[in-house]
């Protein structure tokens, strides 16, 4: 069986990497981090791979829709504060 990780494991490595993020680096950060067999789940969905579980993500600045990208210091400050409320739950 393949192993499944929650969506927020995914978002604390995110706000500890303090990293900006487009749609690719953060598929291949994704892959680096847990590996590209794995599957991940939400409270609400099961048996996801990363490309869906970007989609899922919370929306961020400057950015297409679903995608947490820090612009800058403030608004990285701001998005990781926000991100950091969706991990911890």
């Amino acid at each position: 069986m393949t192993e499944s990780i929650h969506r927020r494991e995914v978002l604390r490595k995110m706000i500890e990497s303090n990293e900006a993020y487009t749609q690719d680096t953060l598929r291949t950060s994704i892959g680096d981090w847990f590996g590209q067999a794995v599957r991940f789940h939400t409270c609400s969905k099961e048996n996801v791979f990363a490309d869906e579980l970007i989609s899922f993500l919370p929306s961020g600045v400057n950015s297409s829709p679903m995608i947490p990208v820090f612009a800058s210091t403030k608004t990285r400050s701001a998005t990781m504060h926000r991100l950091s409320s969706f991990a911890i739950g």
